[in-house]
């Protein structure tokens, strides 16, 4: 009998013990109410494949010689999936399933998995790139484990800047992602439509307060200033249109500083004003892109 059959008869014989699980030892109810399904395995191969389960079941209640654990924070289906995965190492996931397996797995730490989800993610990027840059990101960032998906999507951001900014969920970046894209030079949006996406990522931050100006209150002002604050430097006002200034900027003016609104007011009335604030110059589409350092933190 030669290795590849000794492969085979261990490999059918874990798929058996996956499917007749009647000498179980661990019960695991997975999910929460009303999706909620009960799963049953041993401990000893749930402990050799998953340092997740060895920590779990070192402190798990246990009742006639069965351990039982609740894992809320992964649903059914996909720990149907890693399961089988666990004991015979047979990975059943279509393209939809990826992005909540690798959630799953990083939850169970499933290393292997983990480093071939993220792999698969990538390889597949093309698919969800335009459309899901950002929730990836966030992922990346708060998993740990997630450092290739997390390298992967600050290239994308860097490269691509125009993928955040039109993405539906350029809203929930971090102060930090937005003033990093704000300061480049090589944004090829109108700046308008920048100042535009600006307010719109600094009304999100206070869903309690008007999104019209005409009603704000001096503790609405405010707050708003606060959180727009660090934006402010690297909008290219002066870049702007004087009739897009009075239709687009000029409603948000108790936003700007007092000396800049004045600046731009005086630049629109007469270009040949002096300009006391600080003045960046227009922005200029990019030709080659230089990939950023990947230890750039702007989480």
């Amino acid at each position: 009998m030669d290795v590849k059959s000794f492969e085979e008869i261990f490999d059918n014989d874990f798929l058996r013990l996956f499917n007749d699980s009647d000498d179980h030892d661990v019960i695991i109810n997975v999910g929460k109410e009303p999706n909620s399904k009960t799963f049953s395995a041993h401990a000893v191969i749930l402990c050799a494949r998953s340092p997740y389960f060895s920590e779990e079941l070192s402190s798990a209640s246990v009742a006639n010689k069965k351990w039982t654990l609740s894992i809320r924070n992964v649903m059914e289906r996909e720990f149907a999936i890693i399961l089988k995965y666990i004991y015979t190492g047979i990975l059943e996931v279509d393209n939809a399933d990826t992005y909540e397996l690798l959630l799953a797995s990083c939850e169970l730490k499933l290393h292997p998995l983990i480093d071939f989800l993220q792999g698969k993610i990538i390889q597949e990027s093309s698919d969800w790139l335009s459309q899901k840059l950002i929730p990836m990101y966030h992922t990346a960032v708060k998993l740990a484990a997630c450092k290739k998906l997390r390298s992967f999507c600050i290239e994308q951001i860097y490269c691509r800047p125009e993928l955040v900014f039109d993405s539906p969920d350029f809203v929930t970046i971090s102060e930090d992602l937005l003033v990093t894209l704000l300061n480049r030079d090589d944004l090829t949006l109108p700046e308008v439509k920048i100042w535009q996406l600006v307010i719109m990522w600094t009304l999100y931050r206070h869903p309690d307060i008007s999104k019209n100006p005409e009603s704000w209150t001096d503790d609405s002002v405010n707050l708003l200033q606060n959180t727009i604050g660090r934006c402010i430097p690297h909008i290219r006002f002066f870049s702007i249109s004087g009739d897009d200034y009075m239709d687009k900027v000029r409603p948000y003016k108790k936003l700007l500083p007092r000396e800049l609104k004045t600046d731009i007011e005086n630049y629109h009335i007469c270009s040949e004003t002096p300009v006391k604030s600080v003045t960046l110059p227009p922005r200029k589409p990019r030709n080659n892109t230089i990939l950023p350092n990947q230890n750039h933190n702007f989480s």
